[in-house]
C-alpha cells in the first residue's frame, strides 16, 4: 500500500502570511496641536458622562467625530474609537441589567442562580472599559496613536 502524498493532503507548504499594512488612518500628515490632543482625550473620557446622563457621552464623541472627520483624521479616529467603546459599554450595561433581572425573577431555581455570576462578570467588564477609557484619554493627551485592542481594528 502506498503512503499518501502529505503535501497533497495538507496543501503546499507556505510561509505564514504577513501582517496587513496599517490602514490609511495610521498615516497622519498634519501635525498635532494641543487642542487636537485635548479633544481626543475628551472623546475618550466622555464615556464617564454616560454614568450621569446615560447617553451624553455618545453625543460628545459623535460630535467630535463629525466635526473632525474631514479636518483632522487623528482626532476623528480617536473619537470614532471612543464612540465604539461607548456603544460596547452601553451594550454590556444592558446585558448586565438583563442578566441581573433574570436572576431576580428566577432566583429560586438553580438556573436562576447562574444569572448572578454572569451579571457580575459583565458588570466587571463594563468597569474595566470605564477604566480603560481613562488610559485611552491619557494616551491621547500625550499625543500617542492609541488603539483599543478590538475596537481600534473595527474603527479603522
Amino acid at each position: 500500500m502506498e503512503t499518501p502524498n502529505i503535501e497533497y493532503l495538507n496543501g503546499p507548504s507556505q510561509e505564514p502570511m504577513p501582517l496587513p499594512a496599517p490602514s490609511a488612518n495610521h498615516q497622519y500628515t498634519q501635525p498635532l496641536t494641543q487642542s487636537d490632543r485635548i479633544l481626543a482625550a475628551i472623546a475618550h473620557a466622555s464615556l464617564w458622562l454616560n454614568v450621569f446622563t446615560g447617553f451624553l457621552g455618545l453625543a460628545v464623541a459623535g460630535g467630535i467625530w463629525l466635526a473632525y472627520r474631514t479636518r483632522q483624521r487623528w482626532v476623528a479616529g480617536q473619537a470614532l474609537q471612543a464612540l465604539f467603546l461607548q456603544a460596547t459599554a452601553l451594550g454590556l450595561g444592558l446585558l448586565t441589567a438583563i442578566l441581573f433581572k433574570m436572576g431576580v425573577l428566577t432566583f429560586w431555581t438553580i438556573v436562576g442562580l447562574l444569572f448572578f455570576p454572569l451579571a457580575c462578570i459583565t458588570g466587571l467588564g463594563m468597569i474595566a472599559l470605564f477604566l480603560y477609557s481613562i488610559f485611552g484619554a491619557v494616551q491621547a493627551l500625550a499625543g500617542n496613536d492609541f488603539r483599543y485592542p478590538i475596537i481600534g481594528v473595527v474603527a479603522d
